[in-house]
């Protein structure tokens, strides 16, 4: 069955041949099934016949815009990527020169802590 519906909806795209055509009108004689999926899409086929989606004048340069406002978007988010890049990197130099090293422990400002000392500030 599936063969014979291959063959009706290629015979409305293109010149079956006439072994095929032949093979088809068989079909369609004794299956009813195969004459109803005909005339639904004969009745398809005239209905978009004349289908004319609306595409308005100015289609193409709204399109164009919104690719230039996509381009616009990554250029100036790829400029605060890097400014924020440069500003982790001079963070982590000021680190460095004020600690001497980059670790942890400066990096999360525990560098030089004591819990005693802690402890302590509250008795003072």
């Amino acid at each position: 069955m599936e063969k014979f519906k291959n063959l009706l909806y290629q015979s409305f795209d293109r010149k079956l041949t006439p072994a095929e055509q032949k093979i088809l009108d068989d079909a369609l004689i004794r299956s009813n099934e195969l004459k109803n999926e005909k005339l639904e899409i004969e009745k398809m086929r005239n209905m978009l016949e004349d289908y004319r989606p609306l595409i308005s004048n100015d289609f193409t340069a709204k399109v164009m815009n919104k690719i230039e406002n996509r381009k616009t978007f990554y250029t100036v988010f790829k400029y605060l990527v890097m400014t924020g890049v440069a500003a982790i990197i001079l963070l982590l130099v000021t680190i460095y020169f004020t600690d001497g090293t980059v670790s942890y422990e400066t990096l999360s400002g525990l560098s030089g802590y004591t819990p005693e000392t802690d402890l302590l500030s509250m008795f003072n």
